[in-house]
This record gives C-alpha cells, structure tokens and sequence, in this order.
C-alpha cells in the first residue's frame, strides 16, 4: 500500500504495483488488520496520474463508505474481482452461457476469421455462478 487517504464516498488506497485488475468494475477487497482481525468491503479500480514532475502511474481503489480508521498503517488489503470468469471455444457453448444469465464482455479472434476463436464472459449475479453443463 502506497497510501491511503478520505474522500467523501470513502477510502481511497493507492498501491505501487500493477494488478491487472479491471477499472470501474466492483472488486472485493479483504483487510487483514496487524492486530488479525479482518473486514471485508466493495472496492472500485481507478488511475492515479501525479507529475513528480515526470508522469508516474499508479493505481488506486476507492472503498466506498470506510475510513482511514478501518484500514490502520500496517494492515494487509487484497483486492480480486468480485464476479465470476467463464470462457468458452464455440458459438453454441457461448450461447449457453448467454441463455444462463453471463455478460459477454470480450470475444478474441483472429484477424480475418468471422468465428472468434474464444469467448469471455462475466458472472454478475448474486449467488455461485451457473455453467453450462457440457463446456
């Protein structure tokens, strides 16, 4: 953790590292405290830009409705998304996904096929994700 700071909807924390984790989407983020005991909370990926006065990338999470109080110096955060991954390798596959409730968020293809080669698809609904039987 780089640092944390207050903003009006909640705690922001900006970290060194790059995850990959996607922007703007709902993360769930897990604070394990020094003193062991643990919260968990919704958190949403953003970018810091700062000029230092070079340009210097950083990414930062916003924890709507904690303050600095719930995450004290020397407390560990994980942040991992707070959805479901599906793929899939065929048209039909990925219209089962579709048919069970997933969001298509990406299709990978190689240039000049019509046919994507795979599917990506995101689970958003409460409860375990439901996967096509036969994948």
């Amino acid at each position: 953790m780089l640092e944390t700071f207050e903003i009006e909807r909640g705690l922001v924390i900006a970290v060194e590292a790059s995850t990959g984790l996607p922007v703007g989407k709902r993360l769930t983020a897990s604070v394990t405290r020094e003193d062991g005991t643990t919260l968990s909370a919704v958190a949403f990926k953003e970018w810091l830009l700062r000029r230092d006065p070079r340009p210097l990338e950083n990414e930062a999470y916003l924890l709507p409705g904690l303050k600095k109080t719930d995450v004290p110096v020397g407390s560990e955060v994980r942040l991992e998304p707070a959805f479901a991954l599906g793929t899939a390798h065929s048209a039909s596959v990925a219209a089962q996904f579709q048919s069970l409730g997933w969001s298509l968020t990406k299709e990978f293809r190689v240039a000049g096929d019509i046919e994507p080669y795979e599917y990506l698809f995101e689970w958003h609904r409460e409860g375990e994700p439901v996967y096509p039987t036969n994948q």
